[in-house]
């Protein structure tokens, strides 16, 4: 039986070897076709290769007639493009301010606003009464804007009226909305402590866009062209051929973090550059017993007096100007010195000259001036009055004295003992307050007196009516000492038994037959030791609520304990419905 299966198999093989053949010699007869037809293909290609040859020549000679009339064509747009470009920001200057809708509102009153900070009243009549918004983006934004009567927050804010009724205010920055006050605005910039963002401002106008893949999504986003003009300014620029407004530059307004690292980068090239110069040119410095003591440098203010400063090399001041001002030149003397060592001299040489020049050249800004003594007494002085102001009269004294004993034990830096004396007598002539305000009040009563208490004193001083006998008043009596309670009187003796040495009672003077009546035990059951058998926190299960029996998931009930006693130990489950009861 093995023997016919092997036979089998091998029959089997031979067959699939035979089909694999016939396969192949059918792939190559369709392979031999594919190439015949091709080559066919390639002959009827070359012909009409050679007849677009010939119509490519033909068209070429068109080809160049319309590059010329094109090129003219240009030339004419161009020259047109520049005349009319000297006087387009003359005619949309003019359009602004001669537009037809260009018309005041009769209403200018400012909108009361919600703010819980108080603002000092400002003067806007130093402030331009009509300003102009261009480049915003939106045709409901741009436009003239008329000052309102008073200032909002503390700045003046603008109204325009038209289409649609749009507002120029001040909350925190300076925005352009419809809603006057609010933080939902159209625009927004930085507050630079300007009274108004006309231009120049310094810094970047931000647009709220929106996107067309999301209606509701929006952000804010950088309008470089947006300025707001003062219609002065815009007369002026009319008369005088309006100049192109500056573009403002992005980098002028990157953080003061990036600055500060870009500072600290360069500062530290630097010092490394100017610390190998040191090290290279130790050999060749000239002792300090050459060098100047000092260097006069004039004065950056132009006035006839110099700063004098000590010339030594060890200020990282001057190492970094030289390393800033003088940094070609030291670099190519360097770069020289390194390359070979018989110029070194001579380089070195070269270089003193050099150093000196940069130290002369050195600006010396002179330090601030310090406050004198009286300069500083006035400006304490006048610290304390504002805070002393504000207090009643026993707490005046208290921090009159804290003061007087501080600076009687430790003084004031750089402040004259009798300056500081003559501060102290001031303020305590202004403040110290009379002896009867300190004095306390007797605080009279709120009410009158009962009515009861009235009717006693009523009766107390009524006087006895003629012909009635007046009882007899026996008048109170003082005790006598022999009268007394006998433990005030007498003390009481000390008892024998706490004598030193005698004997101490220790057993028990009351016993019982059996002390086990005493004793009442009750056994406490722990389940402490069960653990989370006790209850699982498994949402979807159902428990059974002890007050109403109904089966509810344990996501809708709580742990309670009994009612009425300690809620440490929550033995009862209740529903939502019966914990709400």
């Amino acid at each position: 039986a093995k023997k016919e299966e092997a036979k089998k198999e091998e029959v089997k093989k031979e067959e699939v070897k035979l089909e694999v053949k016939k396969e192949k010699e059918e792939a190559k007869d369709e392979q031999d076709e594919a190439k015949e037809e091709v080559k066919k293909e390639g002959n009827g290609s070359v012909e009409v290769k050679s007849e677009l040859e010939m119509d490519s020549l033909n068209r070429e000679d068109s080809k160049d007639d319309i590059l010329a009339t094109m090129t003219a064509m240009l030339e004419e747009s161009e020259k047109k493009s520049k005349r009319s470009r000297k006087h387009r920001d003359k005619d949309t200057l003019e359009a602004l301010l001669n537009d037809s809708q260009d018309v005041a509102p009769q209403d200018l009153s400012t909108p009361a606003v919600e703010t819980d900070t108080e603002y000092t009243e400002t003067d806007v009549s130093a402030c331009p009464e009509k300003v102009h918004i261009k480049d915003s983006g939106s045709h409901k934004a741009d436009g003239p804007y008329y000052r309102m009567e008073k200032a909002s927050r503390g700045k003046p804010c603008y109204l325009k009226s038209g289409e649609r009724t749009m507002y120029l205010f001040w909350n925190k920055k300076w925005r352009i909305g419809n809603e006057f006050g609010s933080t939902k605005n159209y625009a927004m910039t930085k507050d630079s402590g300007l009274p108004t963002p006309c231009e120049p401002y310094p810094h970047i106008w931000k647009v709220m866009e929106k996107k067309k893949e999301d209606k509701h999504s929006k952000e804010y986003v950088k309008n470089m062209s947006l300025r707001i003009i003062d219609s002065q300014v815009l007369g002026l620029c009319i008369d005088n051929d309006a100049p192109e407004f500056v573009v403002p530059d992005e980098d002028a307004h990157r953080s003061k973090r990036v600055k500060r690292h870009e500072a600290s980068h360069h500062t530290k090239k630097a010092r490394v550059y100017v610390d190998n110069e040191k090290a290279s040119g130790d050999k060749d410095k000239p002792s300090s017993q050459d060098k100047p003591a000092k260097t006069t440098v004039p004065a950056t203010n132009g006035t006839a007096h110099s700063n004098e400063i000590p010339a030594t090399a060890d200020s990282d001041a001057e190492e970094e100007e030289q390393a800033n001002e003088a940094g070609e030149s030291s670099q190519s003397e360097s770069s020289s010195r390194s390359s070979s060592s018989s110029d070194s001299g001579a380089s070195d040489s070269e270089e003193e000259p050099v150093r000196k020049e940069v130290k002369k050249e050195v600006k010396v800004v002179a330090a601030p001036r310090q406050p004198s003594s009286l300069e500083k007494v006035q400006e304490f002085e006048a610290k304390t009055r504002s805070k002393l102001t504000m207090l009643g009269p026993i707490d005046r004294v208290q921090t009159l004295t804290k003061m007087k004993e501080f600076l009687t034990k430790r003084g004031m830096v750089g402040v004259d003992p009798e300056h500081m004396k003559a501060m102290i007598a001031r303020l305590e002539k202004e403040f110290w307050p009379p002896p009867s305000a300190l004095a306390q009040k007797v605080k009279p009563p709120s009410a009158p007196p009962p009515a009861h208490l009235l009717k006693r004193q009523h009766e107390a001083a009524a006087p006895v009516a003629p012909g009635e006998d007046m009882q007899p008043l026996t008048p109170e009596r003082e005790p006598q000492l022999d009268e007394a309670e006998f433990w005030r009187r007498q003390r009481p003796r000390r008892s024998a038994l706490k004598r030193p040495g005698a004997p101490r009672q220790i057993h028990r003077r009351i016993t019982y037959r059996e002390d086990m009546w005493l004793v009442n035990r009750v056994d406490v059951a722990s389940f402490r030791c069960l653990g989370e058998q006790l209850w699982v926190q498994a949402p979807g299960q159902y428990v059974v609520c002890d007050a109403c029996e109904k089966e509810v998931s344990q996501a809708m009930g709580c742990l309670q304990g009994a009612p009425l006693q300690s809620q440490f130990a929550q033995n009862r489950f209740l529903c939502s419905d019966c914990a709400g009861r």
